[in-house]
């Protein structure tokens, strides 16, 4: 079994990553050869999260949010990848090539779309907003993805 999850369900406290955690402790306790994949966030969810700060006009955000979001073919490549390896029974995580702050993914996000609204830089209160801000939806682990933000960013528009 591949069960595909996300960077940081065990550092960031969301409803949604508690749960995808806890469904995590249910595959490895299973008895059934697996590998969980812990994936970044896609770069069309980046591009949501920015349109959806700029409805008012100016893009908010804080940042200081670190992110390292990844190019969905890179991620079905990975687990093409790992399916032929056969189960790892553990752990893996797969991001894209960099890690960001989103006050330059909005900087690069509103140049592609040729944008001169400014981005009001917004410190965010908050444990999920701390977490981001230290990192925790970010990895080390290699490999990584292939394709840019900038790439995406270039091809979308």
């Amino acid at each position: 079994m591949l069960y595909v999850s996300i960077i940081g369900v065990d550092r960031v406290p969301l409803k949604h990553y508690r749960a995808k955690l806890a469904t995590e402790k249910i595959v490895e306790g299973s008895g059934i050869p697996y590998t969980i994949l812990r994936v970044s966030q896609f770069y069309p969810f980046a591009v949501t999260l920015l349109e959806r700060s700029s409805r008012l006009g100016p893009v908010v955000v804080d940042p200081a949010f670190l992110a390292q979001p990844v190019d969905v073919a890179d991620v079905a490549g990975r687990i093409a990848g790992l399916l032929d390896e056969g189960p790892a029974r553990g752990t893996l995580e797969f991001a894209g090539p960099r890690i960001m702050n989103f006050g330059e993914a909005a900087a690069t996000w509103l140049a592609a779309r040729g944008d001169r609204r400014r981005v009001v830089r917004l410190r965010v209160p908050g444990k999920v907003a701390r977490a981001m801000r230290d990192g925790e939806l970010t990895t080390t682990a290699t490999p990584t993805g292939t394709r840019t933000w900038e790439d995406y960013l270039a091809a979308r528009y």
